[in-house]
């Protein structure tokens, strides 16, 4: 923002005498006699970013559309449920309680319902809560889990692993689903239940609370089947939007100067599982076998790992990069050029370095080379390798090829302390290479910065 000199006689008075007659009802009190207050003369109004869902017409559209139970049963989760695609894909059978009393199972909630965990997953999947929330279940949704257990028998057998949602029909078979699957399965569902555009997890997520909300729902209840908290700060700065605090209103005599600060808020329940980051020796054994992760997949996927190891982006946002995503500041420095679209923020600027930036022209290079007859300001830089002839499809899921090559590394050793006969010795051990996912290597570079004096405000920006 360009500095400006201002008149004082512009700033002499920030407020005015304004009443109470374009204050919203709630805010008017129970008498609603007329009061007077000062309002701010100066205001600086952020544009309204528009948070759009789905219709109900295309979530039925796209139930119709599905193939399997298990589909069936991912397109009721993240629409009747509200569940994030990372929390879906997390979701074990151990976590579904199903009976009208679960008390006999140790479980004192009543009617069917669904335990959503934070916990490190072999799949990627990460739900975004830190606390265990527990989410109710109506009667289609417990229909769809019966017909797709069913399902799931069928093909699968008795046993196998305790994830919810499992690859039926393609390879891996057995395996869990990711959440990026689940995206991709969104994406094919939308097309082919014939819509004008994409429906992803968020906005089926969005429908769900904004049904909740029509059907006479509380904030506070929307936000609890939501698995959502720490709305106290929020509701104060509202109390003083509607004047609550003028006097004689509801909140009268509350000082100026009241606020509640992060050290107030109560603390959530602690995070018990181990750290997301990864290791130093591990990141380092990693950098070396990219060519082995480049045979068994693609180039693309190859140059996604690497990016998001560098630039520590989500996944999503690396695998939707336009082609022409790299721009350069007036000083020379390369910059990454993405959109954050969880956080409603587009065209985000990230400095990168020399060597992520060189990655970046090279995949351009080879883009160019495979489509040169299409608009560049249409094609991704990370294109799909399959049913996309002209690359304006993006690159869709990584988890499956990622996780397939991790496991074929031969043992990721770190020193690990242990006591034995009073005296501590350092001995290497095997790392739990299920801890190694894409979402991980964010941490890492959130990490990374932290151990080199950033502020924590650099790594939330």
């Amino acid at each position: 923002m360009d500095a400006v000199v201002v008149q004082r006689c512009c700033l002499a008075g920030p407020d005015e005498l304004a009443d109470s007659r374009d204050l919203p009802a709630e805010a008017q009190g129970e008498d609603g006699g007329l009061f007077y207050r000062l309002r701010p003369v100066h205001s600086l109004r952020e544009p309204e970013t528009r948070v759009d869902r789905a219709a109900d017409t295309e979530l039925v559209a796209m139930f119709g559309a599905c193939h399997s139970a298990r589909d069936r049963l991912v397109v009721l989760l993240v629409s009747r449920v509200g569940l994030r695609r990372g929390q879906a894909a997390g979701l074990r059978r151990s976590d579904m309680y199903l009976l009208p009393d679960s008390r006999a199972l140790g479980c004192d909630y009543q009617g069917a319902h669904v335990h959503v965990r934070r916990r490190e997953n072999a799949n990627g999947a990460w739900s975004k809560s830190r606390h265990t929330w527990v989410a109710p279940l109506d009667f289609l949704v417990v229909s769809a889990l019966d017909l797709y257990y069913e399902e799931r028998y069928r093909l699968l057998g008795s046993g196998g692993s305790d994830f919810l949602l499992m690859n039926l029909f393609r390879a891996p078979l057995g395996e869990p689903v990711s959440p990026e699957a689940i995206g991709e399965l969104l994406e094919r569902l939308s097309g082919r239940a014939g819509l004008d555009r994409r429906v992803g997890a968020h906005m089926a997520r969005r429908a769900f609370a904004s049904n909740v909300a029509d059907a006479g729902g509380t904030p506070d209840e929307v936000a609890a089947v939501l698995g959502q908290r720490r709305y106290a700060r929020r509701v104060l700065l509202r109390f003083r939007t509607l004047g609550l605090t003028a006097p004689g209103r509801l909140l009268a005599g509350m000082p100026v100067d009241f606020a509640i600060l992060p050290e107030d808020m109560p603390d959530e329940p602690e995070d018990t599982e181990a750290g997301r980051d990864l290791p130093d020796e591990v990141m380092r054994a990693l950098g070396a076998p990219l060519d082995e992760l480049e045979t068994m997949s693609s180039t693309e996927i190859r140059v996604a790992t690497e990016l998001l190891i560098d630039t520590g982006r989500r996944p999503d946002e690396i695998n939707t990069l336009p082609l022409n995503c790299l721009e350069q500041d007036p000083d020379g420095s390369d910059i990454l050029v993405h959109d954050s679209h969880k956080a409603y923020r587009l065209g985000r600027r990230l400095p990168i370095g020399t060597e992520t930036a060189a990655t970046i022209r090279r995949q351009q290079q080879r883009v160019r080379a495979r489509f040169p007859a299409v608009d560049p300001a249409r094609l991704r830089l990370l294109p799909r390798p399959k049913v996309n002839p002209e690359g304006t499809k993006p690159l869709a899921e990584i988890s499956s090829y990622h996780r397939a090559w991790v496991k074929s590394l031969p043992d990721l050793l770190v020193p690990v302390v242990v006591s034995a006969d009073d005296a501590r010795l350092t001995q290497l051990v095997p790392f739990d290479k299920t801890r190694i996912f894409p979402y991980a290597y964010r941490h890492c570079y959130a990490q990374r910065h932290a151990d080199a004096g950033a502020p924590s405000t650099f790594s939330r920006n």
